[in-house]
């Protein structure tokens, strides 16, 4: 005899639009080589965002045009603030 019980969460469940979907990792992965390749920084990892995985999969990054240092000193950001490297105009 067989007997199947209904588990039942213990608490609220995460609504659809809160939950995490896993990333296409060949597009991310294609992304992070060539910010690599080109010698880029992103806010996304810089921030240690934790959407990095969503934007990446979709084969977007955010570029801090002044190397790894920001002007800003955002609260919530991870990113180093202070003065950046010079602008290379080419």
């Amino acid at each position: 005899m067989s007997m199947k019980m209904a588990v039942e969460p213990e608490g609220p469940t995460k609504p659809p639009w809160l939950r995490v979907r896993l990333c296409d990792g060949t597009v991310a992965e294609r992304v992070r080589e060539t910010m690599r390749r080109l010698g880029l920084e992103t806010v996304c990892e810089q921030a240690r965002c934790p959407n990095q995985g969503e934007c990446w999969s979709q084969g977007t990054a955010t570029v801090l045009i002044l190397g790894e240092v920001c002007t800003r000193r955002c609260g919530f950001c991870a990113v180093s603030s202070g003065v950046p490297e010079t602008v290379d105009p080419y």
